[in-house]
């Protein structure tokens, strides 16, 4: 939460603080607020799906109270803003505040030494280990992995979280040890996404995926899973491809996997992608006209 000093005096804060933004407006203590959705909201998507009832429905309703009262919604993707607008009347502005650098996440950053270390093909997936969702969608893929006709390496980095060790059960249960691999979180994933042949996004919830766009920018196709604002990002047969099912990925996985000229052609063109829309000062340039039109 950050506080914009005057001439604007307009408190900016994510939807899970949003709560105190309502009330200090209530009680007069500011004139106004905005509120950035991204990911972690109750009252757009239900992550978990396992409270339903009466407790869910109060969420909705008290969440969705939060964000009508303010005085702009700042929407990470354009199909977040389309479900939003199903259910306040507040005006929505389309913000991308996951561009990325493309002088970080390059190419060049490919290290022949560590990608020699791992069988090919090298894919790699950044999740959250705290998302049920996000953590389902790789373990529906496993089973799959392992009746997968091919020699590979699938690295999984994320922040560690509430499903980290089910995932890490279902890969010693479908014997994919050595195969399937969770380094966790890493500094240096720049060099890994570089140096992989691909990147590869399984997940049942994703507003918008920063690590698609690092991916892109670092030079690799992405197979995806067809969800959200995911579309957005990577544009199907152009810089990767969107599936799905488990059984689309795959099919990918397997394409992809078997032609080097088709990955390095996805590749440069999802580079070339993430340079023309989605840098850093290309972010900067839509908070500005979204923060004139708020106000």
């Amino acid at each position: 939460m950050r506080l914009l000093m005057k001439p604007t005096n307009v408190l900016i804060t994510s939807e899970i603080y949003g709560f105190f933004a309502y009330s200090a407006k209530r009680l007069g203590i500011i004139p106004h607020y905005i509120i950035r959705v991204g990911g972690d909201r109750w009252a757009v998507h239900r992550t978990e799906g396992f409270i339903g009832g009466p407790i869910e429905a109060s969420c909705d309703i008290f969440f969705s109270s939060i964000l009508e009262e303010a005085d702009a919604l700042w929407a990470i993707s354009n199909a977040l803003k389309t479900c939003l607008e199903k259910k306040v009347s507040t005006p929505i502005f389309v913000i991308r505040y996951t561009g990325v650098d493309p002088e970080k996440f390059t190419p060049n950053k490919m290290n022949k030494g560590l990608s020699s270390k791992f069988v090919h093909p090298l894919f790699v997936t950044i999740t959250n280990f705290n998302f049920y969702m996000k953590v389902r969608a790789i373990l529906d893929l496993l089973p799959l992995m392992k009746e997968l006709n091919l020699d590979f390496t699938w690295l999984i980095f994320g922040q560690p979280g509430k499903y980290e060790e089910m995932c890490r059960n279902e890969i010693m249960k479908n014997q994919l040890a050595g195969k399937v691999i969770m380094l966790g979180h890493i500094k240096e994933i720049d060099v890994y996404l570089a140096s992989c042949d691909f990147y590869l996004h399984p997940t049942y919830f994703e507003s918008l995926s920063r690590s698609i766009l690092e991916a892109e920018a670092s030079g690799r196709p992405v197979i995806a899973s067809s969800i959200e604002g995911i579309p957005e990002i990577v544009e199907h047969g152009h810089t990767g491809f969107l599936a799905k099912t488990p059984a689309q990925i795959m099919k990918y996985i397997r394409l992809l996997s078997e032609d080097q000229e088709l990955r390095e052609r996805l590749g440069k063109n999802a580079r070339e992608l993430v340079k023309r829309n989605f840098t850093h000062r290309m972010a900067a340039e839509e908070l500005a006209r979204a923060m004139n039109s708020s106000m």
